[in-house]
């Protein structure tokens, strides 16, 4: 069995107790809080500068950390009412605003060790800074995200306007854990909706390491042991 195949034995065994859960009606649903801030990317302030965000800058909680090194910026909005050429360079809109990273921005949030959460964002095309002249849909650039520093998953984003849909879970070992998102190749990418939430106790993946013979786990050091991961494809 290959090692894909792996992963998707592995979320499928999360959505099935999740959904055996709710059979049972063992508890009442909930949804789970996002322990993320801003991540829609449509906080307070995103029109500031035409939407571009610099090195040392924070835009709602993200910290700009790193950027291309022919980049203005670390993080640009794309939003419809920006000015100049920038709604010509995005991606449709039909979700609101969304950001292109030209560098890694981070984010620190509370956890509990031992306790296992799970990761989602979405990815698209890049844009371009607002001062460019071609447009960035062709996609098809490379991105990583990082638990503690290590990488967790790892991604390529798809020709606008359709955007990539990701999960992977993690198992926190410190009472504080860093999100980052980095570019691989010095690639541009476009992200949209990151989301951290607690797995419920009931829906630990505890048993999930052998069920997926070992291979869905990887060791992060001081950060997590990541669990598993799927990637889908949905509209933008």
């Amino acid at each position: 069995m290959g090692i894909d195949m792996k992963k998707q034995i592995v979320v499928g065994a999360l959505v099935a107790s999740a959904f055996l859960l709710g059979a049972g009606a063992a508890a009442p649903a909930m949804a789970a809080d996002n322990l993320v801030t801003n991540g829609t990317f449509d906080g307070a302030g995103y029109t500031t500068n035409n939407g571009l965000y610099l090195v040392g800058q924070n835009f709602g909680g993200w910290q700009m950390k790193t950027k291309l090194v022919n980049s203005e910026g670390t993080l640009q909005v794309w939003y419809p009412e920006m000015e100049g050429v920038g709604p010509a360079q995005a991606a449709p809109f039909i979700n609101g605003p969304w950001v292109g990273i030209t560098g890694t921005i981070a984010q620190s949030f509370p956890t509990v060790v031992g306790k296992s959460y799970s990761v989602t964002y979405d990815t698209r095309a890049s844009g371009r800074v607002a001062a460019a002249t071609t447009p960035g849909w062709k996609g098809g650039n490379p991105g990583a995200v990082s638990i503690n520093g290590v990488t967790a998953d790892t991604f390529t984003t798809v020709k606008d306007p359709v955007s990539s849909a990701h999960i992977f879970v993690f198992t926190a070992s410190s009472t504080t854990t860093e999100l980052s998102f980095n570019l691989v190749n010095n690639a541009a990418v476009g992200l949209d909706n990151v989301s951290v939430t607690l797995v419920p106790e009931n829906d630990s993946p505890i048993m999930l390491p052998a069920i997926a013979g070992g291979l869905g786990v990887a060791a992060l050091g001081a950060g997590a042991a990541l669990i598993g991961r799927k990637n889908k494809r949905a509209s933008a």
